[in-house]
């Protein structure tokens, strides 16, 4: 059990996000209390974040197109996309993002800022792709999955 700093009411540790720059490792304010700041923050200033996502948008819209198009295709049946964990140099191939994230999460890395590198209808070449990429240096090589 925790204490929030904004609503002063104790919770769960599952209450709290993760939080590197606290001693206990959690957020000092609850998810419920950071949810409502984050969204009085979007409404007392609408003008920064109409701003920000219209910079945002125009800057990236060619890369914001291709990892549309990636996620789309890694959402199908029958697709495998390969994808980089950058914070462990980590290349693997997945059917199912969503699942292959949460395991990976479950083993303790980090995915945040994970990328589609590529998505293929034929698992061969994305076998391929990955085998290349791990001749070259990134981690993730499983010998069970192999082609060779």
């Amino acid at each position: 059990m925790k204490n929030c700093k904004k609503c002063s009411e104790t919770k769960p540790l599952n209450e709290f996000h993760k939080s590197k720059a606290t001693n206990d490792g959690l957020q000092r304010k609850c998810k419920e209390c950071v949810k409502k700041s984050d969204k009085q923050r979007h409404l007392d200033n609408p003008e920064y974040f109409k701003q920000y996502d219209k910079h945002y948008r125009l800057n990236n819209k060619e890369s914001l197109k291709e990892y549309t198009k990636q996620w789309s295709l890694a959402k199908k049946d029958g697709y495998h996309s390969v994808y980089l964990l950058p914070k462990h140099n980590y290349v693997g191939i997945t059917e199912n993002l969503y699942i292959r994230m949460s395991h990976h999460r479950s083993l303790g890395r980090d995915t945040t800022g994970y990328r589609i590198l590529e998505t293929f209808q034929d698992r061969e070449l994305g076998l391929e792709l990955e085998e290349l990429l791990h001749d070259i240096g990134y981690e993730g090589r499983n010998e069970n999955y192999s082609k060779l």
